[in-house]
């Protein structure tokens, strides 16, 4: 369905399951932005589908933050609205167990 509202903790699990992969090295987090090519020791992962767990956008915070204002997901003046994104069934075969392990905590 599209423009399904994702609960706030579906998506903090879903950034959890990024931090864990990154931690345990299934994951390389680049030094520098995808979009500007900014080195920085901050950058963020970003969502574009949360149903693509894995599939992050490595972004600086300035660049993170137009994103989701291109997107409609913030308010200019910073305050989070809405996010929106296609539901689609997660296809991360590879860490099924993980997402399972993440989704019952």
């Amino acid at each position: 369905m599209k423009n399904q509202h994702i609960p706030r903790d579906f998506k903090q699990k879903c950034n959890d399951l990024v931090n864990l992969a990154v931690k345990l090295g299934l994951i390389i987090k680049p030094g520098n932005c995808e979009k500007c090519g900014k080195e920085s020791e901050r950058i963020e992962g970003h969502h574009d589908d949360y149903f693509k767990v894995f599939e992050v956008n490595w972004l600086c915070k300035p660049c993170h933050a137009k994103r989701h204002v291109e997107l409609g997901t913030y308010e200019l003046a910073g305050r989070k609205a809405s996010a929106t994104v296609r539901a689609r069934k997660i296809q991360a075969e590879p860490y099924d167990h993980l997402i399972k392990r993440l989704m019952d905590l």
